[in-house]
């Protein structure tokens, strides 16, 4: 079954930059890996950027991290060669890729048919480089609640165990993490966390 995952990439005041939109079959691990993956390849992007004189180069960046946009999504379509001065090229599209828009109706469509959001709050610096120092993101909807029956399940614990387990829980920081905090939850994350190429307690079983 295919699952839908949007990180949605917004500015510090709150408004959407663009959104990307993964449909998993899946080329990812976890969800976790897709938000890693798209914040190096925006890392190496400013290294490097294609589109040195582009006041859009954050948009640029985001557009080359995933396969393209669909073919639909016409306004994305001109505002990417609006930006880049190309001829857009769909022939290597693939939503399991990921697909980017830059369309504020698209986007709603996007969070409207979403099984969950990973949001970024984007810092930049007064070169309009990305601050990542700044910038924070919030993996709350990845989570769902996990069962003492669940647990039980997945993990040889003792039922104090579980009970201390889940009480701990309760104290894991969802919102306003740091890139470096994801990269350690990657780490630390219980086993029953974790069902084949998700985070268990996200988007479906």
């Amino acid at each position: 079954m295919s699952r839908v995952l949007i990180i949605n990439n917004l500015n510090e005041r709150g408004q959407s930059i663009n959104a990307l939109h993964f449909r998993w079959s899946a080329p990812s691990d976890i969800a976790l890996d897709e938000l890693i993956c798209f914040t190096e390849s925006i890392k190496s992007y400013y290294k490097n950027p294609l589109h040195k004189n582009s006041k859009d180069v954050f948009s640029l960046a985001s557009y080359h991290a995933v396969s393209g946009i669909s073919a639909d999504d016409l306004a994305s379509i001109k505002a990417f060669e609006s930006m880049s001065g190309e001829k857009y090229d769909g022939s290597s599209v693939n939503a399991s890729c990921g697909l980017i828009s830059f369309d504020k109706d698209v986007i709603k469509r996007f969070l409207i048919n979403r099984e969950a959001k990973i949001d970024i709050i984007w810092s930049f610096d007064k070169n309009g480089n990305p601050d990542l120092s700044n910038t924070k993101i919030d993996i709350s909807e990845l989570f769902d609640n996990v069962s003492f029956h669940m647990i039980r399940c997945l993990e040889e614990l003792s039922d104090d165990e579980i009970s201390n387990l889940l009480q701990n829980e309760k104290h894991i920081k969802l919102r306003d993490l740091s890139i470096e905090e994801i990269a350690e939850y990657q780490k630390t994350l219980p086993e029953y966390w974790y069902n084949g190429y998700n985070i268990t307690r996200k988007i479906g079983e």
